[in-house]
């Protein structure tokens, strides 16, 4: 919650109370948390959650939050009882966003994986298709999202790629890598 107090005229206060809203629900170190659009995070076991007036993320997708990037919260933060500001890049969260609803793809995952490869961040959305599944890598920035998924769709329409697991690698220059996956695999199916 966050308190705004402003004083009106001397001896009058106005304060108003403006309650946190869940944006996206954030997996990250092995808990789920709630962010808000103002960068506010807390985990969804809070002993205040009961009391707000929505337990669930504006957000379908899950934000998967990778281990090899900076902890968005501090270290040491009791769950149960903190509220504290993220360090998420939120302007970049509302970017990826809206460059996946342009494309059609928003609606259709139901996670958004931010991880690190090669000291660069990478975004992986997650589309399950019954049966099957595909994981589209993405590099962080959005300027030739539209072209690349465009091309990614081309791809999936394609016969043979109905019903299996696979990964879908757009971040090489001039190339888009598809994959079969097995769900033994380590890089499997994830939330």
């Amino acid at each position: 919650m966050t308190v705004k107090m402003s004083m009106r005229k001397p001896g009058f206060f106005e304060i108003d109370f403006i309650p946190l809203e869940p944006w996206f629900m954030v997996f990250w170190s092995g808990s789920e948390w709630f962010l808000s659009r103002g960068g506010r995070m807390w985990s969804v076991h809070h002993a205040l959650n009961g009391i707000i007036s929505q337990q669930s993320a504006i957000e379908g997708p899950v934000l998967v939050w990778g281990e090899d990037l900076p902890d968005p919260v501090p270290s040491g933060l009791s769950i149960e009882n903190s509220v504290a500001d993220s360090s998420m890049p939120l302007e970049e969260l509302q970017l990826w966003k809206t460059a996946l609803e342009d494309s059609g793809h928003y609606r259709r995952i139901s996670s958004i994986t931010i991880q690190s490869r090669e000291g660069k961040r990478i975004v992986e959305i997650l589309e399950r298709k019954d049966p099957g599944s595909v994981r589209i890598l993405l590099d962080d920035s959005t300027v030739n999202w539209t072209t690349l998924l465009r091309a990614v769709d081309e791809i999936l329409a394609q016969s043979g790629t109905g019903g299996k697991h696979l990964i879908v690698d757009t971040t090489y220059t001039g190339k888009i890598l598809v994959r079969v996956i097995s769900l033994s695999d380590d890089s499997g199916d994830r939330p």
